[in-house]
């Protein structure tokens, strides 16, 4: 029997991959909307566990990355300030991404087994215990050197295999770092990609044309000195699980509701969850979510942070399930980003509210390795504010719906249990 405290990650090697071509002199300014700096405390990090893989020479992994950044170009780059404006930018100067590689001393199903499930305290244990490197921003004038992201390529005893990233929000977001990772497994085996240039970005949120309630969605928050990074009042902790068809039908046949049977699973979820939070928060009840869907396109060129983004303003503890999901469903858009990219302001958009993200239209576990799709993917943000964060994307294959939910430790302690109640995980 394996424990915790026998495994071990070692044999770490650092190394930098860059753009197999120079980037264009007419590219090398890469502008900073109002809502990538609102961004700028975010960190995205995916995993993805793939089981019996040949061993890749290192050079077969970082092959595809030196092309991929040709059209990537920006994520090569390192984050300038503007002499006389004090605005951050992107300067696309193909210093490149971090590649770590590295080894652990069990199997992936070793691993598994001891990390897989549970509440995991993101502070001291970091997400999945190391398979995805933890790295900040640095603020001026040290930020010069910090890449913007970082990939990690750790081989387990027995030939498991894992990639995880570390993606800088600042870049774009969710939709924009899983098609720069599909893309990747795609040259890797040795196919073409295109990608859909588009350079007219918009500063403002995406918003539909529904009736909304004018709610904002940024907060400021305490910050580090040194790093992007945020302070956070409460410890916070992460946990994943998987939702069934069967379990979808549970919920919907516990409610009495028709219009229930309508809806799909990201309303169910994100009803359910947002009504066991008014109870877990009775002295401060969760009134207002946020909720950010790709847009219909989510091609806004190279990288974007053009999310669409809503509010629903609702007494959860006064209402049941049934009503909650409706609102979501029926929500406007009300979103309204008062920040104008002021450097000296701190502000964050996950975590702000509870903020409920769902990755619609997005192949979250779309990346293929030697023709092999993961036998399991996670993705979390680091960043997320004290009102807490749920990330939800549908299985490919009709294998269910993934939920990562964040949160101060102590509620998702309290959350688990109506979790663990519910749903398989």
């Amino acid at each position: 029997m394996v424990f915790a405290s026998d495994v071990i990650i070692s044999d770490h090697k650092y190394s930098t991959v860059v753009p197999a071509a120079m980037t264009k002199e007419t590219s090398i300014v890469h502008e900073l909307t109002d809502m990538d700096l609102a961004m700028k405390h975010h960190y995205l990090c995916g995993l993805y566990y793939f089981r019996d893989i040949a061993h890749f020479e290192t050079m077969v992994l970082k092959e595809p990355m030196f092309r991929l950044l040709v059209t990537y170009f920006p994520v090569a780059g390192r984050i300038r300030v503007d002499d006389v404006t004090g605005r951050p930018y992107i300067k696309c100067n193909d210093s490149g991404i971090r590649i770590v590689e590295a080894r652990c001393n069990v199997s992936l199903e070793e691993w598994v087994l001891l990390h897989g499930t549970g509440v995991v305290d993101l502070e001291e244990e970091g997400f999945k215990h190391q398979l995805v490197p933890r790295h900040f921003i640095a603020r001026p004038p040290e930020h010069q050197l910090s890449p913007l992201l970082l990939v990690q390529f750790t081989w387990f005893e027995g030939g498991g295999f894992s990639l995880g990233l570390r993606w800088s929000h600042i870049l774009g977001d969710i939709s924009t770092a899983v098609g720069f990772i599909n893309h990747y497994g795609k040259l890797l085996a040795g196919n073409t990609i295109l990608v859909h240039k588009n350079n007219n970005k918009n500063d403002d949120i995406n918003t539909s044309n529904r009736k909304a309630e004018s709610t904002s969605v940024l907060k400021q928050v305490d910050t580090s000195e040194r790093y992007w990074a945020v302070v956070n009042k409460q410890k916070m902790a992460t946990m994943s699980f998987t939702v069934s068809k069967n379990h979808l039908s549970e919920i919907i046949g516990s409610t009495g509701t028709l219009q229930m049977q309508h809806q799909r699973a990201f309303e169910i979820i994100s009803a359910k969850i947002w009504h066991w939070m008014a109870g877990i928060r009775q002295d401060k009840e969760p009134t207002t979510i946020t909720i950010c869907r790709p847009t219909p396109t989510h091609n806004h060129g190279i990288t974007s942070n053009m999310q669409s983004i809503t509010t629903v303003r609702r007494l959860a503890g006064e209402m049941d399930v049934g009503e909650l999901a409706a609102a979501i469903t029926d929500a406007g858009g009300d979103a309204v980003a008062d920040y104008d990219g002021a450097p000296e302001t701190d502000v964050i958009l996950y975590g702000a509210n509870l903020t409920f993200v769902y990755m619609d239209g997005v192949e979250v576990d779309g990346l293929e390795i030697q023709g092999r799709k993961a036998v399991g993917v996670e993705y979390v943000i680091d960043g997320v504010g004290d009102d807490g964060f749920v990330l939800i994307w549908n299985i490919s294959g009709g294998g269910g719906t993934r939920v990562t939910v964040v949160l101060p430790k102590h509620q998702l302690g309290l959350l688990s249990q109506h979790i663990c109640a519910s749903f398989d995980h």
